[in-house]
């Protein structure tokens, strides 16, 4: 070894440089924990954006299917619970994925279909909630091109 970096090496570990570089070391842990965050956080952003018209359409589907079966009530009462508890996951899929404001008629949704779920169904409340699908389908429509212009 050089006697110049002989000489140099016990000077440079000394404790104050000691306490630098651990002050350094903690602050460039924290610096790479906010950029973890922060990752996450435009990840679930763009990864809402992008799940939440397939979920759209599924609630479309469901909603034009439950229409069709509302046209013969009694005949299809079945069939339409069967709808019913398809709609029920798709809601808290795209409840999942909204923002707190936009949460509010998904969340009425589901509080009838568990109404629907303890009082029995009969066709005015199958038809309420057919009725919040579709506003909740225009309430998506609106979100989507709000997230357009951000």
């Amino acid at each position: 070894m050089p006697e110049w970096f002989k000489a140099i090496v016990p000077s440079l570990i000394s404790s104050e440089f000691t306490a630098i570089v651990n002050v350094l070391s903690v602050i460039g842990f924290v610096i790479t924990i906010i950029v973890m965050v922060g990752v996450r956080q435009i990840k679930g952003h763009y990864t809402s954006r992008i799940r939440v018209p397939e979920l759209k359409l599924q609630l479309v589907n469901l909603a034009s299917q439950l229409g069709t079966l509302l046209n013969d009530y009694l005949n299809n009462k079945d069939f339409i619970e069967v709808e019913i508890a398809r709609v029920e996951p798709v809601l808290k899929a795209i409840k999942k994925r909204l923002g707190l404001t936009e949460r509010d008629k998904v969340n009425e949704a589901l509080k009838s279909l568990r109404q629907l779920e303890r009082h029995g169904s009969n066709e005015a409340r199958v038809r309420a909630i057919y009725n919040r699908l579709h506003g909740i389908n225009a309430e998506l429509e609106q979100w989507e091109n709000d997230k357009k212009w951000s």
